[in-house]
């Protein structure tokens, strides 16, 4: 017999989790597990028709409402086109897309071999505000650099933004 909750063991089924305790009786928690889907994609730097390919891969996420998906349309158009056109040129460089949908947001990442930017539009060029874009539909956003430049972004599943 099982003396705790540390002692509980749980199996994952593509429907719920089911504490083995009582055998049969689901569990009341949200399974992210059980719900998460995950998309993975990889352009070449400098490939024009990676956004166009990025949007077609929202496709494969099932049930989402409208609103959000209008809203993942325009977050994955916006990185990976920033990404093929300001990422630093680099040998066999890539830009990674990856876009996880949890249970109550859509969580998108974009790689690129660049070591960070300043997200301030420059006022002085044209252009310059598809992240001001991004940041509207958001519920967090931000840019890591490093070794690699990563922009990622959470919209909520429960609300789209008007834009």
């Amino acid at each position: 017999m099982l003396g705790n909750a540390s002692d509980t063991l749980a199996l994952v089924t593509p429907d719920c989790w089911f504490d083995l305790s009582e055998p049969g009786k689901p569990l009341n928690v949200k399974a992210e597990a059980a719900t998460q889907q995950r998309i993975e994609r990889r352009f070449r730097q400098g490939d024009v028709r990676a956004p166009r390919a990025a949007r077609a891969a929202i496709a494969e996420l099932r049930d989402l409402p409208a609103e959000v998906r209008r809203d993942l349309v325009i977050v994955v158009s916006e990185l990976v086109a920033n990404a093929v056109r300001h990422a630093p040129a680099v040998q066999g460089g890539s830009i990674g897309l990856l876009i996880v949908r949890r249970c109550s947001d859509v969580h998108i990442e974009v790689h690129d071999p660049g070591r960070g930017f300043d997200p301030t539009p420059d006022r002085r060029r044209e252009g310059g505000l598809g992240l001001v874009s991004v940041a509207r539909v958001a519920r967090a956003w931000g840019i890591r650099g490093g070794d690699h430049t990563t922009v990622w972004c959470d919209l909520p599943l429960d609300a789209a933004t008007e834009l």
